[in-house]
């Protein structure tokens, strides 16, 4: 736990968004226990994931999926102090959008491949 809180600025905030469709913290956790010990108890959720750098909303951010299918976006804001902010996007109807967004990234962005 003393290696997970040491990543975090002391007043770290955790916000979550499930739309109240996916279970999410309705409310932030705050300070670099609390935000330590409710990603400890959320140990569960990192079973079977992958995960994938792309941008959102011109930020880096990793989308995290389950079998191919997105379960979440997560962004962080830092400082010289740690990590000061984290932001959990669980609501299904935002993790299709940026679904969407990160297909037509790719899309664009696909290297052409050539046979010799």
């Amino acid at each position: 736990m003393a290696a997970l809180e040491g990543l975090f600025a002391e007043d770290v905030v955790s916000t979550s968004d499930g739309g109240g469709i996916v279970r999410a913290a309705r409310v932030p956790v705050c300070g670099r226990e609390r935000v330590a010990k409710f990603i400890a108890t959320a140990a569960h959720f990192w079973n079977g994931v992958t995960l994938a750098w792309v941008e959102a909303n011109g930020q880096a951010a990793v989308l995290v999926s389950r079998d191919g299918v997105p379960v979440a976006l997560t962004t962080i804001n830092a400082s010289e102090q740690g990590i000061d902010q984290i932001v959990w996007i669980l609501r299904p109807s935002k993790l299709a959008a940026i679904t969407r967004s990160v297909q037509r990234l790719e899309k664009r962005h696909a290297p052409e491949l050539t046979l010799d």
